[in-house]
């Protein structure tokens, strides 16, 4: 199970909630309505938030700085699926993928 305990941040009234950091993961709230006089049955919404990937960040350390220009360089010219430094995914590591790389840095 996933703990989200401090991955949300949420207002006063808690009507509002806001995702902390680069948080991906599933969360799910449940919620009734009133209008009034009677309570509705309870709902769940369920959300799955995706891990953004940032483009150039061949080593997975969330930033694209100089390691990751390296580990392009190293496998420079070679070939094949699921290479290290292959940035766009054409199986092939060559001058795109230090470019793309390159124009990056430190985001």
């Amino acid at each position: 199970m996933l703990d989200l305990s401090n991955a949300f941040t949420k207002n006063r009234d808690k009507r509002q909630q806001s995702l902390v950091g680069l948080f991906h993961g599933e969360d799910s709230f449940t919620y009734k309505v009133n209008d009034g006089e009677l309570d509705s049955l309870e709902g769940k919404i369920t959300i799955q938030v995706k891990e953004v990937i940032l483009a150039g960040d061949v080593n997975g350390d969330k930033t694209v700085n100089i390691f990751d220009l390296v580990m392009v360089a190293s496998n420079f010219g070679k070939d094949g699926d699921d290479m290290v430094g292959d940035v766009n995914g054409d199986k092939t590591v060559n001058i795109f993928d230090l470019v793309m790389v390159a124009s990056n840095p430190e985001n």
